[in-house]
C-alpha cells in the first residue's frame, strides 16, 4: 500500500507477496511462512484487510452486459455526448496519437539544432586569432598515450 506500512513489517513483505497469499498463489513453504507471520504483524493485517475491501468492492460491481446491442447503445451514447463535426465528419474527441507525430518532429529538429551547435561550437575564432593546430606527429603521440590499444605497432 505504501512504503511506510511495508517498513513496519518485520519481514518487509511487499504487496505482491500479501496479494499472492490472499489469492492462494504462493508455494506451500512460502505460504506457510507468510501465513504464520501475518497474525503477529499489524502492518500486514492492515494491508490484507485493504485487499479484502478492494476485492469486495470489485465483486459488488455489476457484470458487463454481454448483449451485442450493448456495444451499439454505448457507441450511440458516446456519439451523443461527442457529436461529429459537420465539416469533414471528424469526431470532436481528439485522437491520442494526433499530436505524437508533431511532437516527434519538434524533438528531432531540436536535437538536430543542438547537434549542429555542438559541432560548430569550436569553429568560430575571433578575427586575427590563429586557428589551433596540432602537428601530425603530436597527434599520433597523444593518441598513443591516451589510447594505447589503438596505437599502431610497427
Amino acid at each position: 500500500m505504501n512504503d511506510k506500512t511495508v517498513s513496519l513489517c518485520a519481514l518487509h513483505l511487499g504487496d505482491d507477496m500479501l496479494s499472492a497469499l490472499r489469492d492462494v498463489a504462493l508455494r506451500p513453504p512460502e505460504a506457510e511462512r507468510v501465513a504464520a507471520h501475518v497474525p503477529g504483524c499489524v502492518a500486514c493485517q492492515v494491508r490484507l484487510s485493504a485487499f479484502e475491501t478492494l476485492g469486495a468492492l470489485l465483486r459488488a460491481q455489476p457484470a458487463p452486459d454481454p448483449r451485442p446491442s450493448a456495444l451499439i447503445e454505448l457507441n450511440a451514447r458516446i456519439l451523443t455526448r461527442y457529436p461529429r463535426r459537420a465539416a469533414g465528419g471528424r469526431s470532436s474527441i481528439p485522437h491520442p496519437g494526433s499530436w505524437r507525430g508533431l511532437l516527434a518532429l519538434i524533438v528531432a529538429l531540436l536535437l538536430a539544432a543542438l547537434f549542429a551547435r555542438f559541432l560548430t561550437a569550436g569553429l568560430h575564432f575571433p578575427a586575427g586569432h590563429p586557428t589551433p593546430h596540432i602537428a601530425p606527429h603530436a597527434a599520433s603521440a597523444l593518441i598513443a598515450k591516451e589510447f594505447p590499444w589503438q596505437a599502431k605497432t610497427s
